[in-house]
């Protein structure tokens, strides 16, 4: 009888075995099922296109920009910094190279649409959001074409703009030198020195160009007409260009104003045009020598840029060289005062040029808030239109009364209208870094002072040093 009870008893164990297992296995299959189904409802669009995003021919390309364009150009030029007929001609260049093809899911952008977002981009600096309620394009595809179509531009008006690509291939040089030396077998060798000869041989010469030396004797000339300083090639300074942090960047780009920036290094003419430019330097390294770690600087340094008796002209922020000169500090006497006039009278030229391009494109007065990359084809498109509109339209870019001008009559000078319309640019603080003069430097200043006091006076600065 026991082992009739314990039989029972284990038949009975094993049935609620078999049951709980199934029962356990039926649940499992419909908890499966049924998050399979979730997941299927999460992932449907609900949505495919908006709208209202759909109703393209009510975006401003085709309503009130296009009404300005035909009843009021000077707003319109006002809008996007470009007259109807400029437009044009930055269509007829760039189209090749931003224009798509309609697809069977949805027709492209038009070019115009492209290049009119972008320059209201620059010249307001608005927010992705508000320029898709304007022209009913998603914010996804103008983050993702206003950093195509100022390349664009950068590329089709190259010969206003010489671009600095040469600190990153200098890089790349002393990297091949450090592999040969530290890893010397005879195939790595052999590569290395293939790769650099054809690294020389197809890239873009427009990428790797500064001012040629007719193009420097050109500067010098227009400094010694305009400006009265005889060798002047051009004025040198730095602006931060406020950004939005990039993730995980730590303090890189934290500078001393308490904002995260990046440099804008200039090299800047007789005519307020840029003719050398170095984007991207950390916003902390602006008091530890931005200038040393730019391109130019080795090429001054090993005296092969400019030409004989050539330099550039920099605030304090510089140091002293026998290419760069900088005023006299600490209490200066009466002829050091009249040089410093007469310098920063030559200086005050890059000042005015970076104030016309942030008076002119705004978006470089906000923090720009797109990734790295983006921000330096941003800075370099503005700084090639500057130029581009300063030499192709000068008297309506900046008309009289844009820049500082002397009034040698009263002995005073009357402050630019773009002084008025924006906050400076930042500058740039003293750089710490090789900042002792040489003695060869110390006397070309003082050959220049003399020279100003004497042959080279002009005969309103004793009034406008008091």
């Amino acid at each position: 009888s026991v082992d009739m009870s314990r039989r029972a008893e284990n038949v009975i164990m094993s049935q609620q075995n078999i049951i709980r297992r199934t029962v356990i296995r039926s649940m499992s299959t419909i908890l499966c099922a049924e998050l399979s189904f979730l997941q299927k409802e999460k992932k449907k669009r609900t949505v495919w296109v908006r709208n209202w995003l759909q109703r393209k021919y009510s975006g401003a390309t085709n309503t009130i920009l296009k009404e300005l364009c035909n009843e009021d150009p000077r707003e319109y030029k006002a809008v996007l910094r470009v007259t109807p007929a400029q437009i044009d001609i930055l269509l007829d260049l760039i189209s090749p190279k931003i224009q798509r093809n309609d697809t069977f899911m949805r027709d492209a952008i038009p070019a115009r649409v492209k290049l009119e977002i972008t320059l209201m981009f620059l010249a307001s600096g608005i927010s992705y959001r508000l320029l898709s309620l304007f022209f009913r394009i998603s914010k996804s595809a103008i983050s993702k074409f206003i950093p195509e179509v100022c390349d664009a531009i950068s590329e089709s008006l190259h010969d206003f703009m010489k671009l600095d690509c040469l600190g990153s291939f200098y890089n790349f040089l002393i990297f091949i030198v450090l592999c040969i030396i530290f890893l010397s077998f005879t195939f790595l060798i052999i590569t290395l020195l293939t790769i650099t000869f054809l690294i020389i041989i197809f890239i873009d010469p427009a990428f790797l160009t500064i001012p040629t030396m007719e193009e420097w004797q050109e500067i010098q000339l227009g400094f010694h007409d305009r400006w009265n300083f005889p060798g002047c090639c051009g004025a040198i300074d730095g602006k931060h260009v406020t950004i939005q942090a990039p993730p995980n960047c730590g303090s890189e780009y934290f500078n001393y104003k308490g904002t995260n920036s990046i440099v804008l290094m200039a090299v800047v003419d007789h005519d307020y045009c840029f003719r050398y430019v170095d984007i991207g330097s950390y916003g902390r390294n602006s008091d530890g020598g931005v200038f040393q770690q730019c391109s130019l600087y080795n090429l001054l340094e090993s005296n092969s840029v400019l030409p004989n008796g050539g330099l550039l002209v920099g605030d304090d922020a510089f140091p002293l060289k026998s290419y760069l000169l900088k005023p006299y500090s600490s209490t200066p006497t009466i002829a050091e005062k009249i040089y410093n006039y007469r310098l920063s009278r030559a200086r005050r030229i890059v000042e005015n040029g970076f104030g016309i391009l942030a008076s002119r494109f705004r978006v470089l007065g906000k923090p720009i808030q797109v990734i790295e990359e983006s921000i330096t084809k941003i800075i370099l498109c503005s700084c090639t239109l500057h130029n581009w509109l300063r030499k192709t339209a000068t008297s309506t870019y900046t008309p009289p009364g844009t820049v500082d001008y002397e009034d040698i009559i009263n002995f005073t000078v009357i402050l630019g209208q773009w002084r008025s319309e924006i906050n400076k640019l930042p500058n740039i603080r003293r750089t710490r870094v090789n900042n002792r003069s040489k003695i060869v430097a110390d006397k070309l200043r003082d050959r220049y002072k003399v020279y100003f006091n004497a042959e080279g006076a002009v005969p309103w600065q004793n009034h406008m040093i008091h």
